[in-house]
């Protein structure tokens, strides 16, 4: 299971999964590697516990990385904001021009969203958001009730879902 460094307030954090023995089952278990980016070679550590009494690990995602995506969650909201203002429109601002595999990425990342999220998030939601029709109605009244990307994602989380998928590694059982 993943879960956002912002929902940790100790070391090591509080058990996710549902078990009697909540307290100290969690355990330092290695870690992995992911890249900062789609565009270096730079790396980052993801911690990694274990949970003593269901044998089952939680990784510690920071906040600003996606699950299975190498995107920037600042960089994944300005393109979904960009795409209900004008979908056709590309950035003139050089200060953050993407590369072609950051462009391509993020353009995968709307498709998901757009195409495949759309009733599991509104169910998330539920009403809380008013009834929409497209990707872009849906992805402006998420912003409008839960804020930026980084809560979106934290709160999405919480309940082991994703903005992207409800990955297997997101759920507590």
């Amino acid at each position: 299971m993943q879960i956002r460094q912002a929902s940790c307030s100790s070391t090591p954090p509080q058990c996710p999964f549902d078990h009697d023995e909540q307290a100290s089952c969690l355990h330092r278990h290695g870690h992995y590697e992911r890249f900062v980016d789609t565009d270096s070679s730079q790396r980052v550590r993801i911690q990694r516990f274990y949970c003593r009494f269901l044998g089952r690990t939680v990784s510690i995602l920071p906040d600003d990385m996606l699950p299975y995506r190498a995107l920037a969650v600042r960089s994944v909201q300005e393109h979904f904001d960009q795409q209900c203002h004008d979908p056709n429109a590309h950035s003139s601002d050089p200060s953050i021009l993407k590369s072609s595999v950051e462009r391509g990425c993020l353009r995968r990342a709307w498709h998901r969203f757009s195409n495949h999220r759309h009733q599991s998030l509104a169910d998330f939601f539920g009403q809380r958001l008013p009834l929409t029709d497209t990707a872009l109605e849906l992805w402006q009244a998420i912003r409008h009730t839960a804020g930026d990307l980084a809560n979106i994602l934290l709160e999405l989380a919480r309940e082991g879902k994703s903005l992207l998928g409800d990955y297997r590694c997101l759920s507590p059982n």
